[in-house]
Order: structure tokens, then sequence, then C-alpha cells
């Protein structure tokens, strides 16, 4: 699971578009094809909801992600500086996930199932779910 924290709020209430994609275009890019699910996230603790949202991936979304983590890890090491996987809603940035190009591409190959994202209040994350869920 990838976790990322929130930058910039979404918006209105019309069915949203998703993009997830490496800083400067680094790709592949994913998509709300790439979903299985998305939902409000319940906090393990307290199962009280809380502020985050689980973009759930489908295989094939998975397989690119793990390809997008890579690219991402190696554009970094040869820039010497650490990259960021983009999460866009509606064209507006939500989050940025940092990646460390000092981990091996090889230790970047897990297998991510989703990507948890913290919207800032428990209405976003349901509002936000439902968008993308329609």
């Amino acid at each position: 699971m990838i976790a990322a924290g929130l930058l910039v709020g979404c918006g209105t209430s019309h069915r949203a578009t998703l993009r997830i994609s490496g800083e400067g275009g680094i790709g592949p890019v994913l998509s709300r094809a790439d979903l299985r699910s998305v939902r409000a996230d319940v906090d393990p603790r307290n199962s009280q909801p809380d502020s985050d949202i689980l973009l759930e991936l489908t295989p094939n979304g998975q397989r690119k992600l793990v390809g997008l983590t890579t690219n991402v890890a190696r554009a970094g090491r040869r820039r010497h500086r650490p990259d960021y996987i983009l999460i866009s809603v509606n064209g507006r940035v939500i989050s940025k996930r940092f990646i460390d190009y000092h981990v091996p591409p090889n230790l970047l190959r897990l297998p991510a199932k989703g990507i948890l994202v913290d919207v800032g209040s428990i209405r976003a994350a349901h509002d936000l779910a439902a968008r993308l869920n329609r």
C-alpha cells in the first residue's frame, strides 16, 4: 500500500477524473480505468471513519503502479534528487508521493493493491470516493 498526504482540495460534486503519474510526465499513467474501487477508509485503531480514501487497483493498475514507481525512482537516481508520484483529480494535484531514489528498483517491486490518500477531512473522503465511483 502506498500512503500519500493532502496538498489541494478537490472541488465539485460531479464525476471526477483521475490521473496518477510521475513528476514531469513519467509513466505509465494510471486513470479511473485502473481502479477496482474507491472507498473512504476507516482507522484500524478505533474503527472510526478517517480522512483517507483507498484507491483499490485492478491487476493491470497494480502492474502499472509498480512500473510507475520504478520509473520515478530511476529518474530520481539519474537526477540525483527525489521525484514524486502525483495524484490529480479533475486536473488538480491533491497529493504528492515522495519516491526515494536510493532504494534499489527490485525493492520497489512489492505488490501494491492500492493507494491510500489523505484528503483532509472525513466529508472530503466520502465525497471524493463517491465521485470516483460514479
